[in-house]
């Protein structure tokens, strides 16, 4: 068996992807979003308010810029 299989150069999938529904929505959204951004990875932003007052309006606008 296993001569067979190094014969036909079987490969394995071991990713977490492979063993998840490929047509369920939430995989779909995931998989339009690497296709879009190329990486699922996190990015994490730091801001530092002019005023010093991240509640602040003038803050809290330039965040809700920043996130949509």
């Amino acid at each position: 068996m296993m001569v067979w299989g190094i014969y036909t150069r079987t490969e394995l999938d071991m990713t977490t992807d492979s063993f998840l529904d490929q047509e369920d929505p939430s995989m779909m959204a995931l998989n339009e979003y690497r296709r879009q951004f190329g990486s699922d990875d996190s990015v994490f932003l730091v801001y530092r308010a002019k005023d010093g007052d991240v509640f602040s309006r003038e803050s809290l606008l330039a965040i809700q810029q920043l996130t949509d």
